[in-house]
């Protein structure tokens, strides 16, 4: 009995550290890593859970992960820049690796509630925090941007637009209670607020539209969708006559775009078109494999192209153009196998709200990617990796249900013959 109470105990350890996970990763990212080791740990530790980590990586996208991630290791061979630049960027990707491990710790549906509910909770917790900062009554990190919180506006931004459409999509949901439905209209409804009054990322405000819109065209009918996406572009119109903050982010990118237009690229899109182009120079030295990985960081260190910048620079913010100029057409070439095979086993999902949310998630990732480095630098890399492991314990969870189904068979026909005997 003191067996099996401790067996049924640690089983449950893995779920309570994953839900606690997903709660620090917007927070914090030492918290993050703490709760990441941990969460791992307890997975690989615990007897239950560790017999089906072959089988999680033995399907599709448990194989092309441990690909991809081979391929950035490999990548590091042909790379000059130092092995501290090449083990940092090789850390930041280690992430994928995530995937199949925290896939076994959503075998249990009740285990991908609490991380729904968890995000959503956090990223309350995020808008109220950003509202005190509007207020001035919170002075965290940058005191004049209450759109930064925990993370830069930009981070934050995506990450509250993911929880609103996260909260949108759970609120369809037949089986819940009015106490859930109010809670998830109570994240869409702040969480909407903080991204066009509160958060000053303009990211945020075509992620919110993305999702927003798919939204609409996957839990309504075709006639209602288009009825409501044109109410919805009405209210964004409505929206944006009654931020002024919106209004001077919008002009302030309008101003950019014709500053750009009269080759003065020194401002905010300037720089971000000066970092592409450069990445594209390392791109074109070696198009096949790239210049290695950790060598954009290097290289941008030793060639200060952009001299009213500082000669520090991670990324060229976009996750394409780095993968390109670090590990070249094969590198672009993994990443499109690596979110393909996402994308088409979130297909295959039989959950009514968990498919959409991971299809949703991947499409503005995939969107997102061109103007950040998202995978490898940003938090919403490692959300993406963690709600996919959620996804996909669905079809590790089938495979525990035909397990067990197969050993209570044979429990059964032994028995048989014992009483037979």
């Amino acid at each position: 009995m003191k067996h099996i109470l401790s067996e049924e105990k640690s089983i449950l350890i893995a779920p309570v550290l994953i839900t606690l996970l997903v709660f620090c990763v917007p927070l914090s990212a030492s918290l993050k890593s703490i709760m990441s080791v941990l969460s791992l740990a307890a997975i690989i530790l615990t007897p239950y859970y560790r017999k089906y980590l072959f089988d999680a990586f033995n399907t599709s996208w448990g194989r092309v992960t441990i690909a991809f991630f081979a391929f950035i290791l490999i990548a590091c061979l042909w790379s000059d820049a130092p092995y501290s630049m090449r083990l940092s960027v090789i850390d930041k990707y280690s992430k994928v690796l995530y995937l199949p491990i925290l896939a076994v710790g959503f075998i249990n549906s009740k285990t991908r509630r609490w991380a729904f509910n968890s995000y959503i909770a956090v990223m309350l917790f995020t808008c109220f925090l950003s509202l005190l900062k509007q207020k001035g009554y919170w002075a965290y990190n940058n005191p004049e941007d209450s759109g930064e919180v925990f993370h830069n506006h930009i981070s934050t931004g995506y990450m509250v637009a993911l929880a609103v459409y996260f909260a949108g999509i759970l609120s369809f949901e037949a089986n819940i209670s009015k106490w859930q439905r109010a809670y998830y209209f109570l994240m869409v409804a702040f969480g909407s607020y903080q991204i066009f009054f509160l958060n000053t990322g303009r990211t945020g405000y075509a992620v919110y539209g993305i999702l927003i819109s798919l939204l609409i065209i996957q839990k309504l009918s075709f006639k209602k969708a288009l009825i409501g996406i044109v109410l919805f572009c009405s209210s964004i119109g409505l929206v944006y006559m009654a931020s002024p903050l919106m209004q001077m982010r919008t002009a302030a990118l309008i101003s950019d775009i014709k500053f750009l237009k009269k080759h003065e690229e020194n401002t905010s899109l300037g720089f971000r078109v000066q970092f592409h182009n450069y990445a594209r120079s390392l791109f074109e030295r070696h198009p096949i494999i790239g210049m290695g990985t950790g060598s954009f960081k290097y290289s941008f260190s030793i060639d200060q192209p952009i001299p009213s910048w500082d000669n520090k620079l991670n990324d060229p913010h976009s996750q394409y153009w780095l993968l390109l100029a670090e590990q070249g057409i094969l590198g672009i070439i993994a990443l499109i196998i690596f979110l393909g095979t996402l994308f088409v086993t979130a297909l295959k999902l039989e959950n009514t709200e968990t498919r959409p949310i991971i299809i949703g998630f991947l499409i503005s990732f995939c969107l997102a990617s061109f103007t950040d480095s998202i995978l490898c630098y940003s938090t919403a890399g490692t959300l993406l990796i963690i709600f996919c492991a959620l996804g996909f314990g669905e079809f590790l969870e089938k495979i525990v249900y035909k397990k067990e189904a197969v050993n209570d068979s044979v429990f059964s026909s032994s028995n048989k013959a014992v009483l037979a005997v």
